[in-house]
């Protein structure tokens, strides 16, 4: 998936009715008929075969959107097929970065230090890449850009800077399945991943938790898995108080309570 400013208007894929398009997708083999052929290059023919090279302007700050992986996470693309990306970038002229924005969630990538160390210890350096990792967001997640975009569900949303600032744009993606959206892919990838920590509670904002009385056993384990305190015991119920949403917002939905 490739953006540019200039809307890719030298790429003979190109049509301003996109929006109304059915997309081409391309699929490589595993098998490889040749001694020659390997995955890695198969992602530069893709590259090439796509048309992503018409897509990228010369001296383009290029952002390549990546998900670094939680640490002690293996399903995350390998930098070896992104360094393949790096290159192709390289070649069309763009002057490449790695990047993702920091996550809304208490984990090993919700600060641009932690972030950065996850990134090295899954294998994105420079050495290794090419291309330097730049934290979209900033340290905390607050470097954001209000950009109004007059859609169904917001007027404006709150985007990481380096997002917008960069002249172009790549979205390297794996699929996994998503409780919420079926499947997250490319779109989730940059829809969600490049919003600030504030655009991605905005995002968040209709996801209001509530327990169950029904379903609730009382068991306390919601209490000793919150990680900000924000569940109380009352009446042998689980509750969870207006102050405290905020909070329940930001929970992983593995740690959510029994009837959340």
């Amino acid at each position: 998936m490739n953006y540019n400013r200039k809307h890719c208007n030298k790429n003979k894929y190109y049509n301003p009715d996109y929006h109304t398009m059915t997309s081409k997708v391309y699929f490589a083999p595993f098998k490889a008929k040749k001694n020659s052929e390997n995955l890695a290059g198969m992602v530069t023919r893709l590259f090439e075969k796509a048309g992503f090279d018409n897509c990228i302007s010369e001296n383009d700050l290029t952002a390549i959107k990546v998900h670094f992986g939680e640490t002690g996470n293996t399903t995350f693309i390998s930098p070896v097929y992104v360094r393949k990306v790096v290159d192709s970038v390289k070649k069309a002229g763009g002057n490449p970065f790695l990047t993702d924005a920091n996550t809304l969630y208490f984990g090993t990538r919700s600060n641009a230090v932690d972030h950065h160390n996850t990134a090295i210890l899954h294998g994105f350096v420079p050495a290794v890449m090419g291309a330097p990792v730049v934290i979209a967001d900033g340290l905390i997640g607050k470097d954001g850009i209000e950009v109004e975009v007059n859609l169904k569900h917001f007027d404006k949303v709150t985007l990481a800077s380096a997002c917008v600032n960069a002249n172009s744009l790549m979205i390297v993606s794996h699929f996994k399945g998503h409780m919420v959206g079926g499947i997250g892919g490319a779109i989730k990838n940059l829809g969600m991943g490049f919003g600030t920590r504030a655009g991605k509670q905005q995002m968040h904002s209709d996801l209001n938790p509530v327990v169950d009385p029904v379903m609730c056993i009382g068991c306390g384990k919601c209490i000793k898995w919150c990680p900000k305190g924000a569940i109380t015991l009352t009446d042998g119920k689980a509750y969870i108080g207006p102050g405290n949403m905020l909070w329940m917002r930001r929970m992983p939905y593995y740690m959510r309570p029994k009837g959340h």
